[in-house]
């Protein structure tokens, strides 16, 4: 959790130091956050407490040898801080507030299978009917859920999963005795 809160601070902080042109650090972030996908042993890397920051900073800085000043100020700070291995985090926080900024909204729909194209437009419009921002949908697949879909559209939550109804009718059995 405080891991979280600090990828938030570290985001809006950037953001903020960015502010003229937030473009080339989110196109930069982008790029952290894909080579931290693609290698594990990247994350692996940037977590290992006994390796100095410094190590690490020039090592990110020489996976991404075209980077912004801002980048580079990013990394020299969260090196000073020994935060760097937050920095996938930062990058998701970044990305967020980045769209938000320019008007945008993801929503994120967890479903038990994929949505297919039909399902994926109604649950759009649905999702841009609740809000007057550009709305980008993003599906997750998450079995556990059963059926049925979580929606969230920024703090905003609806869970119409079979396993959160499942959960109700236990809750209502159980109060019953």
């Amino acid at each position: 959790m405080r891991m979280s809160r600090a990828a938030s601070r570290y985001a809006k902080a950037a953001l903020k130091f960015a502010a003229q042109d937030p473009a080339p650090l989110a196109q930069d972030l982008a790029q952290v956050q894909s080579l931290l996908e693609a290698h594990e042993d990247l994350s692996l890397f940037l977590e290992n407490p006994t390796l100095p920051a410094g190590v690490k900073k020039e090592t990110l800085i020489k996976l991404m040898p075209k980077h912004s000043k801002a980048f580079e100020r990013l990394l020299i700070v969260l090196a000073s801080n020994n935060r760097l291995s937050i920095v996938g985090a930062i990058a998701q926080q970044y990305h967020r507030l980045y769209a938000s900024k320019q008007g945008q909204l993801t929503a994120t729909v967890i479903t038990a299978v994929p949505l297919n194209a039909a399902l994926e437009k109604e649950v759009l419009q649905k999702a841009k009917s609740i809000t007057t921002q550009k709305v980008k949908l993003e599906n997750k697949v998450d079995p556990a859920i059963l059926g049925g879909f979580i929606l969230t559209l920024g703090d905003m939550q609806y869970d119409a999963s079979v396993l959160q109804k499942l959960k109700g009718i236990k809750t209502a059995l159980m109060t019953k005795k």
